[in-house]
């Protein structure tokens, strides 16, 4: 107990029957330097689905804590926001695995309570919608980055929470609540990832990131998902989108679709930098792919694989440059 005063990290496990959790609420006013909090239960389920967890308990006392991590948490419970927020200093939240499944309203509360956080990842917690009547609308001025497993809580953020700032979004969801309302009212967004469950609906999501810088999307099939990138208008004249990055596992990618990718994105066909779609060639194409050898078995014979500047990262990473070729004869 004597070193409380001194720390700094800490990591809280339970590989069982977490009855005790709580207890531990009355050692935290002799460790206010607490910067790192880590909670996480581990096999043991049954009753974490009704069991309690008081946060405001676990951290009033921690005025320094940046970065907190719930895992397997069980049933959060925290008070509305009142003249104080509990987790002022707040700049990292990680809600992990899901314990009990959170409310449109447990969510919003908690994160009313965190007005400086800049990133917040829920990477496999189960939400529900519960009642909306009761939920306000708050601003999270310094947000600018966020990762989810299931998309619901975009929609609470579309209908609730404003992001003025956010500028990463990654997204491994399995299903599509994600409407465009969420993309126009976050136009900033610079770095997008998507799972391969928006393989179809991510064109009109990109439509509206004007800011789009950097795009990464797995893929499922022969690469007809990649077509919307170089087919529709829209996307096709995003000048701001500079590096795409294709994410496949098992399927084996068609040449037709590497190469009309390539040619209306990436293949420069004059010296001021624009390709034969007319639009500005992007500089970078990275390949991702678990299993290159089948993957990649069309595509290699291709003459514009043949033609690029290929840095492969390890084994699994190819990344792709392309420059003018000036074949005008010299005088």
């Amino acid at each position: 107990m004597d070193s409380l005063p001194r720390l700094r990290k800490l990591f809280v496990s339970f590989e069982s029957n977490p009855v005790h959790l709580n207890d531990l609420t009355g050692c935290w006013s002799q460790a206010p330097s607490i910067y790192e909090l880590v909670y996480s239960i581990g096999s043991w389920k049954e009753s974490l689905f009704t069991m309690d967890f008081p946060l405001e308990y676990h951290v009033r006392d921690l005025p320094n804590l940046s970065s907190l991590s719930l895992d397997n948490a069980g049933n959060v419970a925290v008070s509305p926001l009142g003249t104080h927020p509990l987790l002022p200093n707040l700049t990292t939240l990680t809600l992990g695995s899901a314990g009990a499944p959170l409310t449109a309203y447990q969510l919003t509360t908690l994160l009313s309570h965190c007005p400086r956080l800049q990133r917040l990842t829920c990477t496999s917690y189960h939400f529900v919608e519960g009642d909306h009547h009761s939920l306000k609308s708050f601003k999270l001025r310094y947000l600018t980055s966020i990762e989810v497993g299931r998309d619901y809580l975009l929609k609470i953020f579309s209908s609730y929470i404003e992001t003025p700032v956010l500028r990463s979004l990654i997204i491994e969801g399995h299903s599509e609540l994600w409407t465009p309302e969420f993309a126009r009212k976050n136009c900033g967004i610079e770095y997008l990832r998507l799972s391969r469950q928006y393989r179809h609906g991510y064109p009109g999501i990109l439509t509206h990131l004007t800011k789009l810088t950097k795009f990464s999307l797995r893929i499922h099939g022969p690469g007809l998902s990649l077509r919307p990138l170089y087919t529709t208008p829209d996307i096709l004249c995003a000048e701001s989108l500079q590096h795409l990055e294709i994410r496949i596992w098992r399927d084996e990618l068609h040449t037709k679709y590497f190469e009309g990718l390539v040619q209306a994105r990436f293949l420069p066909s004059n010296k001021e930098g624009y390709t034969a779609a007319g639009c500005k060639a992007m500089q970078e194409l990275v390949l991702e792919v678990r299993h290159p050898d089948m993957a990649l078995k069309q595509v290699r014979q291709s003459a514009l694989w043949k033609k690029a500047k290929i840095i492969q990262r390890d084994p699994s990473i190819f990344i792709f440059r392309w420059d003018f070729e000036d074949t005008a004869e010299v005088c």
